[in-house]
């Protein structure tokens, strides 16, 4: 029978404590190891870096440098895929631009970070997944120089149509190249086991999304007279990054990656989406493009929060 995945993780983990520590000394002690195992808060203090991932990538037969390729080939055809649907949808006249960029903008980084684990965890590996974002960054900026939504490269009017909200090209420069551009630096910064990461990239993608989302179709509560942000869209900033943030640990948890549970980081990633949500608030002239100010201020607070 082959084992699972949750016990794949156990006999990898005793076997890195024994690795480490030079073995078990008694019954005792491996009982006592078998209890900081079954602890989430005692697991917690080896930190990220002690937890292996239950997957154990690559299968035999494969070198990693050819699965770490072919998993980030395959997630990229998916998101091209996932992109094109919406932007088909746009270009058809299906939905309005304006969802279907916030569509776009709330589910993309979610559904790549999903597949994160897939990945082996080789230090290089993180490059591989962040040529997927970066790929998509390319293409923004080739549309967005392009300077000509009518040009004769059909793939970019799409890309165009479906995320800018006025339809011109250059508009893709602006915050859905900043939006893909953060996606590859925390991806290469902070790589599978940050729950700091994780946080962060909920609150610029689901967060902003969700706001701009409900926002618009019920805001009814403005923060300030002739403002734009209403009371509905930033319930939506929180709740949204709130729960997607702690459905993202819960997945990496799950899968080894991180230490910290759930419910042990609820607590500080309510209080992260508050603040992202308060920062989303101000006007780009103040704090810059949300794109970069959301996602800096999850992580500058999650760092004082987690401490790593």
């Amino acid at each position: 029978m082959v084992p699972s995945f949750a016990t794949r993780a156990r006999i990898s983990r005793n076997a890195s404590f024994q690795e480490h520590s030079g073995g078990w000394r008694g019954g005792s002690s491996r009982s006592r190891l078998d209890r900081r195992i079954r602890n989430p808060r005692a697991t917690a203090a080896y930190g990220a870096g002690s937890v292996r991932c239950v997957c154990a990538l690559p299968p035999p037969g494969i070198s990693p440098l050819a699965w770490d390729a072919g998993v980030s080939t395959v997630v990229g055809a998916a998101s091209i895929v996932w992109v094109k649907l919406w932007t088909g949808l746009a270009r058809r006249d299906k939905m309005k631009p304006q969802v279907s960029r916030k569509v776009v903008h709330t589910t993309a980084a979610p559904l790549f970070m999903i597949l994160w684990p897939f990945f082996t965890n080789r230090p290089c590996a993180r490059l591989f997944a962040a040529a997927v974002p970066m790929l998509q960054a390319v293409r923004l900026a080739a549309a967005g120089l392009s300077g000509d939504p009518e040009n004769n490269d059909s793939s970019s009017n799409e890309l165009v149509k479906a995320i800018s909200r006025s339809g011109k090209a250059s508009e893709t420069l602006d915050g859905p190249l900043k939006y893909s551009l953060a996606i590859v630096l925390i991806t290469v910064v902070e790589w599978r086991t940050s729950v700091v990461g994780l946080i962060a990239m909920m609150q610029m993608a689901v967060g902003d999304g969700m706001a701009d989302l409900v926002g618009r179709q019920f805001g009814k509560h403005k923060w300030r007279k002739g403002g734009e942000k209403s009371m509905e869209g930033s319930a939506a900033f929180v709740s949204g990054s709130f729960l997607a943030s702690v459905a993202m640990i819960q997945w990496f948890h799950h899968f080894g990656l991180l230490s910290v549970t759930p419910t042990e980081a609820a607590a500080r990633a309510a209080a992260i989406s508050f603040a992202s949500a308060a920062v989303e608030l101000f006007p780009p002239r103040l704090v810059g493009d949300d794109n970069i100010s959301v996602p800096v201020t999850a992580l500058v607070l999650g760092r004082l929060l987690f401490g790593k």
